[in-house]
């Protein structure tokens, strides 16, 4: 609440202090005696309105024009103006001072949260009685800034605004989603591509150690790259189809020469168990020849034969298969 308020140099003030009682006060007098300057005293004080200092009072060489108030919870706000320069002064509840110089045409936050003083606090001249002739709409928005309640309906709106906003944002998300699922329905192959990719990858490094097959595989990584290349350029485009068939002919290829890779090494496998299969037939014919001699016994009748005999038999079993083909 407003308990002091000292005036230097306002208009017909060059030298006014009034104290305030609590409550409502009034200002009366004759017509000229400066009870509108007192009012816009106050308000240069909490708006720094008016601007300039044509206010200035014609009866002193000062060349400054201040209004201080002190109000009944010890705070202390004044405003000290000349013509180059505005500077606002406050000394809050617990004593401590702070100063702002060049403030232009506003009023510092501080200082307007300190004095706290607002149109409901202060008439002007020819203001309606408060809160008497005011219509009812007046009145609740009164009541409404002394509640707070101004804020709450500034929070509603906001609310509004934002669930408003949403609700537009879900639409255009589920168009996304909807344009989305279409976009993957087109490219439902991509998913046996990569799958192909991964296979072919393997394949390559399977094949990577044999040197005939190296540059073949290579070729071959290298179609990959540029069918990946192509997938991930259509994936962002139209036309996987296409990409679909083309990676479905290297596939193609590449299962032929995988035919043919395998067959090749079948016969190199089998090319080695007959030479195992040859070792170990030559090995039994040794021993079986050993033993025919030892024995000197034909090996179907056990009856006793010849040296001769013995040579005959020992290159019908080595020369046997030879002379088979031949006949």
């Amino acid at each position: 609440m407003l308990k002091k308020l000292r005036i230097k140099n306002f208009q017909s003030h060059t030298r006014t202090e009034i104290d305030f009682c609590s409550g409502v006060n009034g200002i009366i007098g004759t017509s000229q005696a400066g009870k509108t300057a007192i009012l816009r005293a106050i308000k240069l004080l909490r708006t720094n309105r008016p601007l300039g200092f044509r206010f200035h009072t014609k009866y002193t060489k000062a060349s400054k024009t201040s209004v201080q108030a002190i109000f009944s919870d010890d705070v202390v706000a004044s405003i000290n103006k000349s013509k180059n320069n505005t500077i606002y002064k406050l000394k809050n509840h617990s004593g401590r001072k702070v100063s702002f110089s060049k403030v232009g045409k506003g009023v510092p936050d501080v200082v307007s949260q300190g004095i706290n003083l607002s149109d409901i606090n202060v008439h002007s001249q020819l203001d309606a009685p408060f809160m008497i002739a005011s219509t009812s709409g007046e009145i609740a928005r009164e009541i409404n800034k002394v509640t707070n309640s101004e804020m709450v309906d500034a929070w509603t709106q906001g609310i509004n605004k934002k669930i408003t906003s949403l609700g537009i944002q879900k639409d255009i998300l589920k168009n996304d989603i909807k344009s989305i699922k279409n976009q993957l329905l087109n490219l439902k192959g991509v998913a046996l591509i990569n799958s192909l990719v991964t296979e072919l990858e393997c394949i390559i490094k399977k094949r990577g150690s044999k040197q005939e097959t190296h540059f073949l595989l290579t070729e071959i990584e290298e179609n990959i790259k540029k069918e990946k290349d192509k997938i991930l350029f259509y994936q962002k485009h139209e036309g996987v189809k296409s990409v679909i068939q083309q990676a479905e002919k290297v596939r193609k290829k590449i299962k032929k020469k995988e035919c043919v890779i395998v067959l090749l090494g079948k016969l190199i496998r089998e090319k080695d168990r007959l030479l195992i299969l040859s070792q170990d037939y030559k090995e039994i014919a040794c021993k079986y020849i050993d033993k025919i001699k030892s024995k000197k016994k034909c090996p179907i009748c056990l009856s006793l034969i010849q040296n001769k005999d013995i040579k005959r038999i020992e290159n019908e079993i080595h020369l046997g298969v030879g002379r088979t083909r031949n006949k």
